[in-house]
């Protein structure tokens, strides 16, 4: 089965200006699909850094009676911002396996888009003005 032009248009002249880094095409004759997978992981990693580098100073900090002020303060500014770390890192892990992709099939008597994000998939729909 020979190419679909719409899908040679596609692979001839798409803007890939807008695609952000880990977006992935595939195309075959009749389909063409995209997706872009949840790499961030950066919030987590600072979340868990903090809660770290907190328990850590906290520890050394115990044992040296000076700075029992400074653990006070501390836990104090851990209490407060908690909950809230610990809202971010939840949000992160829940998407972490959570991708963007897209399904167009030019099989049918007309194109048959898929998508569980349209806003983030806009500009294929505009290429293709659907």
């Amino acid at each position: 089965m020979a190419m679909h032009p719409e899908i040679a248009r596609f692979r001839a002249g798409f803007n890939t200006s807008w695609v952000p880094e880990g977006v992935e095409f595939e195309s075959g004759d009749q389909v063409i699909r995209g997706e872009r997978r949840n790499h961030d992981w950066s919030r987590l990693g600072l979340t868990a850094g903090a809660f770290l580098a907190l328990a850590l100073c906290g520890a050394g900090l115990i044992y040296i009676p000076v700075f029992n002020l400074a653990w006070a303060a501390a836990m104090l500014t851990l209490l407060l911002v908690a909950p809230y770390l610990g809202a971010r890192a939840a949000l992160f892990r829940y998407r972490k396996g959570r991708k963007r992709w897209f399904e167009l099939d030019f099989g049918g008597d007309s194109p048959r888009w898929r998508s569980n994000d349209d806003a983030f998939w806009q500009p294929v729909r505009d290429f293709f003005k659907l």
